[in-house]
């Protein structure tokens, strides 16, 4: 099992509850030192940036330039890093890797400063055909502290406890005990986490006016893609932190936050959270349990170390509570589940229950840890999985939302199966087909336990009356 030393301040680790102490890590007893992938070196820029270029000079500064198909902020919070700690700023420097190879970005390793490259003092560098549907939108806004107690209560504890951490010695919130990594603040993390939210605000205020503007003569009201997809790549990520803590890796949750905010801003009644993160997503389940107006529909493997199931209900009779109940769908898959259970979950469970709830907005979890070569657990979740998650979703916004849908960066450990899940992602978004890289065999380690999904949906389907 995998474990490492980590060093804090006594003081702060005697804060830490106890049900919030796990006995093994989130690895679980069967996975190894071995599956676990060094942190890929990867240069995202000039120096304590965050904002990343596209491949083209601009994508929608004129007027006969049609209207991008993905807005897009990057955030890799390098103040927030602890080091060998499994969720770190080479996760999304990664992303930016993978894009910039794939011609969603510029290589901004090679590039001084967050505007466009020159190859000469007045040539500009080729135009990506990919570029031209993207724009990317720097993480400048900051969430405010009325707007994190939309769902959280503890926001000046966190500042707090940020403000007490020092280079040398960051501050354990939660987690204590687990070999796989507690859930830790520095001296940046909470203006981290503010500026995860934000971004992740400005993202829904962008899609969601979007989707009201009127149409240009480029982008005609039958363009499938008038209204313009989000995607948030930030960390901190967010699913696991609760109404009252910091838990999992997360300390805010981003999801959660956005679908009170598109509510409570915008008017947007209908909030449907799809979150497809390997671990269950316990702790925006438990901010909308007993919400009829937000659905959240959670595909995790089943009896995952993390969170404790003893503590976070997930299984699939877990349904919501009060006016809630029903409006919680989890899908606990088997182990060595992957791409064709999922696809036979998205047939059946995932689409006729969001056509049935019919969302004003689609808000999506994305963790990539389900992956088959993340170190995580053990689902078989291809690249090209997501790219077809991506793909159903987006058709359904078209649907059922005009268009509105924003993603959010959850886990992914592996960090090239973390940038290839991405781009497949973005490819998805953006009308372009998978280009799922071939350092993954098209055999699956493992057989899919595809009898068993399937009793499971029919289970999910008696349930929630899906029949």
């Amino acid at each position: 099992m995998f474990s490492r030393s980590l060093s804090f301040p006594s003081t702060c680790l005697s804060t830490i509850e106890t049900r919030y102490m796990l006995p093994y890590g989130r690895f679980g007893p069967h996975y190894g030192p071995d599956k676990y992938t060094k942190p890929m070196s990867v240069d995202a820029g000039a120096a304590g940036s965050d904002s990343y270029p596209s491949s083209s000079s601009s994508n929608s500064s004129s007027e006969s330039s049609p209207r991008p198909r993905l807005l897009a902020s990057i955030f890799e919070a390098p103040g927030h890093h602890l080091e060998d700690h499994l969720e770190r700023p080479e996760r999304v420097q990664g992303i930016v890797h993978a894009l910039a190879s794939t011609g969603f970005l510029l290589n901004p390793a090679s590039s001084p400063s967050n505007t466009p490259l020159s190859t000469s003092g007045t040539e500009k560098p080729p135009r990506s055909p990919l570029a031209s549907h993207i724009s990317i939108i720097s993480p400048r806004r900051v969430a405010t502290m009325e707007e994190i107690a939309l769902v959280h209560t503890y926001g000046e504890t966190l500042k707090n406890k940020s403000s007490l951490a020092t280079p040398k010695a960051p501050v354990a919130v939660a987690d204590l005990g687990d070999p796989d990594g507690v859930t830790y603040v520095t001296k940046t993390s909470f203006q981290d986490a503010l500026l995860a939210v934000g971004t992740s605000l400005q993202l829904v205020d962008d899609v969601v006016n979007a989707s009201k503007s009127p149409t240009t003569p480029t982008s005609p009201v039958d363009d499938p893609f008038n209204t313009p997809s989000g995607f948030a790549a930030i960390r901190p990520p967010g699913h696991h932190a609760t109404p009252d803590t910091a838990l999992g890796y997360c300390l805010f949750n981003n999801v959660a936050i956005a679908a009170k905010y598109a509510q409570k801003v915008h008017g947007l009644r209908n909030v449907l959270i799809l979150d497809f993160d390997v671990h269950n997503g316990n702790g925006t389940c438990q901010a909308y349990w007993e919400d009829p107006t937000v659905m959240v529909i959670d595909v995790h493997e089943e009896n995952t170390v993390y969170p404790a199931p003893e503590f976070i209900p997930n299984g699939v009779e877990d349904i919501g509570g009060g006016a809630g109940e029903g409006l919680t769908i989890n899908v606990p898959f088997p182990r060595y589940a992957g791409h064709h259970c999922m696809q036979m979950t998205m047939e059946s469970v995932v689409i006729p229950a969001t056509r049935r709830f019919r969302p004003d907005i689609i808000l999506i979890s994305a963790g990539y840890d389900a992956h088959v070569t993340d170190p995580f657990q053990l689902l078989q979740f291809r690249s090209s999985t997501y790219y077809d998650i991506a793909k159903q979703m987006r058709e359904l916004a078209d649907e059922l939302c005009n268009g509105r849908i924003v993603f959010f960066l959850e886990g992914g450990y592996d960090v090239e199966a973390l940038g290839e899940s991405v781009v497949e992602t973005w490819l998805a978004l953006v009308g372009e087909p998978s280009r799922e890289g071939t350092h993954l065999k098209k055999e699956l380690p493992q057989e899919e336990p595809v009898e068993e999904v399937k009793q499971l949906i029919q289970k999910i389907k008696q349930v929630h009356k899906l029949l």
